[in-house]
């Protein structure tokens, strides 16, 4: 009888591992959390309070693909609001290995906001041949502390304005 019952237990006990490991398996294989090209590479919004700002980087590759030599980056680095007004557009053109930077403050605007919803994002020019690779980061004002940083994950391959993916090698 006491054997009986071990067995039981040892067999609800395979059974729960074995369905708590093929629950993580499936979900881990349906998951496709990251676009296979961000072309742009895209940002989600950020929030900010009166006391922090953002900062878009972006800087032009100094290292070429596949033997070809590295190219100037061109486009617009951009700040939209949540309703998707523009708060700024400055355009760049970098040579390999430059970067520059555009900074967005908390603006309340008419109502007392607690908050800012700020939506970064760079657009290279159709004619960009360069590889730009942009960043984000949230930081306090006053000491100058980054408090959040986010770049996308591009695909490093290829990255250029207006072309489709090539095929899969699949």
């Amino acid at each position: 009888m006491k054997t009986r019952q071990t067995l039981k237990n040892a067999a609800v006990a395979i059974a729960l591992a074995t369905l708590i490991g093929a629950g993580t398996f499936w979900s881990v294989a349906r998951v496709h959390a990251v676009a296979r090209r961000s072309d742009p590479p895209a940002f989600g919004i950020v929030n900010i309070v009166s006391s922090q700002a953002v900062r878009l980087n972006v800087v032009c590759s100094q290292h070429g693909v596949n033997g070809a030599p590295p190219d100037p980056c061109r486009g617009r680095l951009m700040f939209h609001d949540a309703a998707g007004n523009d708060l700024q557009v400055v355009p760049y053109v970098l040579m390999p290995g430059h970067s520059m930077s555009l900074e967005q403050d908390f603006v309340a605007g008419d109502v007392a906001a607690i908050h800012m919803i700020i939506n970064p994002c760079v657009v290279p020019a159709p004619n960009s041949d360069g590889r730009a690779i942009p960043s984000v980061e949230v930081f306090d004002k006053v000491s100058g502390k980054t408090e959040l940083y986010l770049t996308p994950i591009p695909r490093l391959s290829n990255i250029r304005a207006g072309e489709t993916d090539p095929p899969d090698p699949d």
